[in-house]
């Protein structure tokens, strides 16, 4: 019943007041920092806890927004945490290593069983996969791998093993990484950070695999956000990749793999990934990168870097210190309930910060190969697509070629206006000032110097703001 008097709703004015002092009091329990530009909300951190990986997910219990934690290193090192965000409250604590003891370091990942009505944008819902012949889980429970290298169900209420899949193939020495339901509901993905990406049936036995070492984090792309694939799978190596994946084990696109030589981003030890978009506009994956300090970028269809969180050396020298971003590593970067980026950043031995990107900085350095490698033929090709960054303000483009024979290239914005032309010798690279031209269209065109005599041309992309 709502109280009226002298044209004042009391209700309403008090449910203005309760909201007003509930978001005073969740800013206060999750502050607001930010270095050099670079602006992100702390939604968890506790000295002594680690988290390497979170999921933000509505739980279905009790429909509370959650943050599902996984430790597998440091104090707590194979706990799994559930963590209600606005109460700032661990409410669920379990040691898997204490329930499949082991010397191996892990869950590096932690997954709730949600439904369809509170399935989330990285995994998907496991609805389709609970059941006799299948997964025995009810919604609230946690699948998580163990450090025997299986895969384990944790029942929510009593905290004991209810489930287990093991694979068939000779497993991980080091350990079993992520698991996610199929699209078709007809098996799952899994990663095995030594062996690489699987679809297992639910008695363990291997669909497809893809033999690749250091296979880290998967997830799954949410309708109109494929390129033709269904995972996003990162490899995380000192020069690695992130790669698509559709659901009958094909490669269809990744962050190594140019078109015709256009596109190639080096990416030092990138561990998580996820998609955004759509294809009617343009589709975007945010990367989360371990190695060069920690660092976040996002790379559009083409494989070009968009905006990065990032030092430019990063992607060159690969070594492992804290950037200009306040940043340490980056073990993970996930989505959030509310379309925005979360991430994990290591804080040391006494703790991971668990926090939301409520800004890019404007004043950031990315870069990324254009062209890669490419040998252009006996015939001038203009590369596709053209590309424009009108939102930088500086750029360069370094031009190399690998030999053996010469290379001539020119290149122009918005086509046939001429930026520079020239010649490179085998070994030879060039330098060419774009930063005029970034608010247009910009194309480089190629072709071998000599008829008959292959040359190998890369256009690596820098740019400033």
């Amino acid at each position: 019943m709502s109280i009226i008097y002298g044209g004042i709703n009391f209700q309403e004015l008090a449910n203005i007041l309760k909201n007003q002092l509930r978001n005073q009091i969740f800013e206060w329990k999750h502050p607001v920092v930010g270095y050099s530009g670079f602006k992100y909300s702390i939604l968890f951190f506790k000295p002594g806890y680690t988290p390497h990986y979170a999921e933000h997910v509505i739980d279905p219990v009790d429909g509370r927004e959650k943050l599902v934690l996984a430790i597998p290193h440091t104090l707590y090192a194979g706990h799994i945490l559930i963590y209600d965000i606005e109460n700032d409250v661990i409410e669920w604590d379990v040691n898997l290593g204490q329930l499949v003891p082991w010397n191996v370091s892990n869950p590096h990942i932690a997954h709730m069983i949600v439904d369809d009505d509170n399935s989330n944008l990285w995994t998907g819902s496991w609805s389709g996969i609970i059941g006799p012949g299948k997964i025995n889980a009810e919604p609230g429970d946690i699948i998580a791998p163990a450090p025997n290298n299986t895969w384990v169900v944790i029942d929510r209420k009593t905290k004991r093993i209810k489930w287990t899949l093991k694979p068939s193939y000779s497993a991980s020495s080091y350990w079993v990484d992520d698991i996610i339901p199929s699209v078709n509901n007809d098996g799952v993905i899994v990663s095995d950070y030594n062996n690489g990406l699987f679809k297992l049936d639910f008695n363990g036995s291997i669909k497809w695999a893809i033999s690749q070492s250091h296979t880290a984090a998967v997830s799954r792309i949410v309708a109109g956000g494929s390129l033709g694939g269904s995972y996003i799978a990162s490899i995380n190596t000192g020069s690695g990749a992130v790669w698509e994946v559709d659901d009958s084990g094909n490669i269809v696109w990744g962050t190594n793999k140019p078109v015709n030589g256009v596109g190639y981003v080096p990416l030092p030890t990138p561990w998580s990934a996820f998609r955004k978009g759509y294809p009617e506009t343009t589709v975007t994956t945010i990367i989360g990168l371990e190695g060069g300090g920690g660092g976040i970028i996002a790379v559009d269809d083409q494989r070009l870097v968009r905006w990065g969180i990032v030092n430019i050396a990063q992607q060159v020298e690969r070594g492992y210190r804290a950037s200009s971003y306040g940043l340490n590593e980056i073990w993970a970067v996930f989505p959030t309930l509310r379309g925005t980026i979360g991430f994990i950043d290591v804080g040391g031995p006494r703790g991971s910060i668990v926090g939301e990107v409520l800004e890019v900085p404007y004043h950031q350095q990315i870069a990324f190969y254009y062209v890669y490698n490419n040998d252009p033929g006996d015939n001038w090709i203009c590369y596709n697509p053209r590309f424009a960054f009108g939102e930088w303000r500086y750029g360069k483009m370094l031009l190399s070629n690998g030999g053996p024979g010469g290379v001539n290239y020119t290149i122009y914005y918005s086509y046939p206006n001429y930026v520079s032309s020239g010649s490179i010798n085998a070994g030879g690279k060039v330098e060419v000032d774009i930063s005029s031209y970034l608010m247009y269209y910009l194309t480089v065109c190629a072709v071998r110097a000599t008829t008959g005599t292959a040359a190998s041309l890369s256009v690596w992309v820098m740019l400033w703001r």
